[in-house]
């Protein structure tokens, strides 16, 4: 035992410490994909790695941790592709969705005589197919980059290939 060592100290650890340089706009960590602010993905599909000919879709993804205001979230704008199979299944599912909702409303209405039930049930039926399809959501944000889920793990490898993956020990 050396002499100069404590052994009643508390262990120390190993700091870790971001690589020089600034982070990469786009990389891979595990499941999820990091992408910076204005970031265009490759013309492939997110979730089938398939080569796009539709055009791309530019969304904008907001956080705001629970403990924060929604006023104060953070935001992205991401250009990114889904391709035309994937976009009607969506939209047939949304349909469905919301014909479902309307049925419930119907029968509803037939079991209680009362409109106010139906009138809102229709209102937020008709909201769901006015708003813009989500396909991938943000799971965390940090130094100002946003980790999305939702992408298919053909279209993860092939980023992982194209711009690498990192990992942050403190996640």
């Amino acid at each position: 035992m050396v002499e100069d060592e404590n052994p009643y100290a508390a262990p120390q650890t190993q700091s870790f410490s971001e690589p020089d340089g600034p982070l990469p706009q786009i990389w891979v960590e595990g499941r999820f994909l990091v992408v910076a602010d204005g970031v265009t993905l490759p013309d492939r599909c997110v979730f089938t790695n398939e080569p796009v000919n539709e055009p791309l879709l530019v969304q904008t993804f907001k956080w705001a941790p629970s403990f924060r205001p929604v006023i104060s979230a953070k935001q992205i704008r991401l250009t990114f592709a889904v391709n035309l199979r994937r976009q009607q299944k969506q939209r047939r599912n949304r349909y469905i969705g919301v014909s479902l909702q309307a049925l419930g409303a119907v029968l509803l209405y037939k079991a209680t005589g009362s409109l106010l039930p139906l009138t809102f049930i229709i209102a937020s039926g008709a909201l769901i197919l006015l708003a813009k399809p989500t396909y991938l959501l943000v799971s965390k944000c940090k130094n100002d980059r946003f980790w999305l889920k939702g992408c298919g793990p053909e279209f993860l490898a092939s980023c992982t290939d194209e711009f690498g993956t990192r990992h942050h020990p403190e996640r």
